[in-house]
């Protein structure tokens, strides 16, 4: 879809609650008709801009953006190039959007320093049910801060942080894992 046709459709669609654009060869080209037409946007309950490339000045300001979204409910940026900075960004971005139920952030780039922004965060997400940092670059360190979140986050129901990469990260995910069977 072209940027233009792309940011005017959106544009049409102020009341829309949900917009899954996963996989759809969005990138740097359409980047900036994407940011106008999300800026008009601001009902939506469900985004995913899953598997799509993204640079990371635009992934800051779609992070600077999410306030906005004060009704979003699901978040889903998978395979989308998040590094530790970005992960900083929508971690401060993301304690403002009180209604996030679900947050998926696999199959990314985030390692420890975005693990423990997001772990520091997690405390002002009070509807939080899910997250997935599956498939990233979480040591110890970073799986650690988020068990130690859990142990006070008691809304959370499931955390993914299988197969990322690093020494030690099995004993700190059986920490998150045992922190959330306790709950059940």
């Amino acid at each position: 879809m072209g940027e233009l046709k792309l940011a005017e459709e959106l544009k049409q669609l102020a009341l829309m609650e949900e917009i899954d654009l996963r996989s759809c060869g969005l990138g740097v080209k359409s980047e900036s008709a994407l940011m106008e037409a999300l800026g008009s946007c601001q009902q939506m309950e469900d985004i995913s801009l899953a598997e799509n490339t993204f640079s990371e000045p635009f992934l800051m300001k779609f992070a600077q953006r999410l306030p906005h979204f004060r009704l979003l409910r699901k978040l889903d940026l998978k395979l989308c190039g998040i590094s530790d900075s970005v992960c900083k960004s929508l971690a401060e971005a993301l304690g403002c959007c009180q209604n996030l139920e679900e947050i998926t952030l696999s199959w990314n780039i985030i390692g420890d320093d975005g693990s423990c922004s997001l772990s520091y965060s997690l405390k002002q997400m009070r509807r939080l049910k899910k997250l997935d940092l599956e498939k990233n670059q979480i040591k110890m360190k970073g799986a650690e801060a988020m068990a130690q979140a859990l142990s006070v986050c008691l809304w959370i129901k499931l955390v993914g942080q299988s197969n990322n990469k690093g020494d030690g990260r099995e004993a700190a995910q059986r920490k998150c894992k045992a922190q959330l069977l306790n709950r059940l």
